[in-house]
């Protein structure tokens, strides 16, 4: 506890003299270093502790002030004193806070302890004095990053924050349907891609045909096996219009916003013979193999078989794969070896039509031309 003297107080050159209750007691007169923060005075201590000096001065320790020597150490002439107070530091380095207490009043000092890079980007200069009310910095460090926006791929060293900072310093602007593959507050990371894509929307209006159905009805006045087209089909029309999304200027999706019908289709009507031939009675009856009525119908079951594999035995079959009849022929085998003289295509001739040209194709090249040879 530090006395109070009420006695009165001579002074001399050097030294103090106290007289109380009859005895005197000498005090020297101490010459201090006081630094406080860096800065110095010299200071006169008649006596006293390093506490009896900083009350003198005015000064009381926090929690985090730092003293170079104990509050109860006996003053001296030339002792040094230092007091360096605490100040809170708030860094944010990459998006992660870091609270801290320092004291130093170098906030560079304070950037280097947790390794913060010369090359970083500081939101204030580096050489600021830390004042005893503290500061609050953000710190970015550089990272590798690749942006790509408009068919461009830029691999750039970048200090931004943020992936909308990134797009601002390198003059993106995003439209209201724009992507971004990260949200624009993210922050930057080392490695990152970021890839903006631009989306339009836009009404596409367009014609398009509406495919006209085919009406097939049976007719005992027509041979069996051939179709006579009794009244054309005809395709129809329509107007419709689409919202269609793009994306990076390739079509991603349309969705019909309309349609109109602008002409409705003509059903095709075709009938279908349902008659048996002479022939084919006979073939029926007595299962013929020789030439009848100039037919040949010679090897018939084998072509029955081939038939049941290839066309599921349906003689008049059309499967709009350019094949045709129950044996499956092509135009221009057919009309080779002279089918045109029965009918334009093979689905149009009778079975045993059919087969009298099988059996000339089958003279000349053998069983190669059928893909279901092997049911002969």
């Amino acid at each position: 506890m530090k006395k109070t003297w009420t006695a009165p107080v001579a002074t001399c050159v050097g030294a103090a003299t106290l007289f109380t209750s009859g005895f005197s007691i000498a005090l020297a007169d101490n010459d201090v270093e006081l630094t406080v923060d860096g800065q110095t005075t010299h200071a006169h201590q008649l006596g006293g502790t390093v506490a009896d000096l900083l009350n003198a001065h005015g000064i009381a320790l926090g929690e985090h002030d730092a003293l170079n020597t104990s509050l109860d150490t006996r003053i001296t002439d030339g002792q040094q004193v230092s007091v360096n107070y605490g100040r809170p530091v708030n860094v944010t380095i990459d998006g992660a806070e870091n609270s801290l207490w320092t004291t130093s009043t170098s906030l560079d000092d304070v950037l280097d302890s947790l390794g913060v890079a010369d090359d970083a980007r500081i939101s204030i200069d580096r050489s600021t004095r830390i004042e005893r009310e503290g500061i609050t910095v953000t710190a970015v460090t550089p990272k590798h990053v690749t942006l790509v926006a408009d068919g461009q791929d830029r691999t750039m060293v970048s200090t931004d924050e943020t992936v909308a900072d990134l797009l601002a310093s390198n003059g993106i602007t995003l439209g209201e349907r724009d992507r971004v593959s990260a949200d624009v507050s993210t922050p930057l990371t080392e490695g990152m891609r970021v890839q903006v894509q631009r989306v339009t929307v836009q009404d596409v209006k367009t014609t398009e045909t509406i495919a006209h159905d085919t009406k097939k009805t049976e007719d005992d006045s027509l041979d069996s096996g051939t179709e006579k087209v009794t009244k054309e089909g005809k395709d129809g029309s329509k107007d419709v219009e689409y919202e269609v999304v793009m994306v990076d200027g390739v079509e991603e999706s349309r969705t019909t916003k309309s349609e109109k019908v602008a002409s409705e289709p003509v059903t095709e009507e075709v009938a279908v013979g349902t008659k048996k031939s002479s022939s084919a009675k006979s073939s029926s009856a007595g299962g013929s193999t020789g030439s009848t009525d100039g037919l040949d119908l010679s090897n018939a079951a084998m072509w029955d078989r081939i038939a049941a594999c290839e066309s599921t035995g349906n003689w008049s079959i059309n499967s709009g794969n350019g094949y045709y009849g129950g044996l499956q022929f092509d135009n221009q085998t057919w009309l080779g070896a002279g089918g045109g003289q029965y009918a334009p295509r093979a689905d149009q001739a009778t079975r045993e039509q059919q087969i009298t040209i099988a059996n000339k194709v089958y003279a000349q090249r053998g069983l190669s031309p059928w893909g279901c040879a092997s049911a002969a």
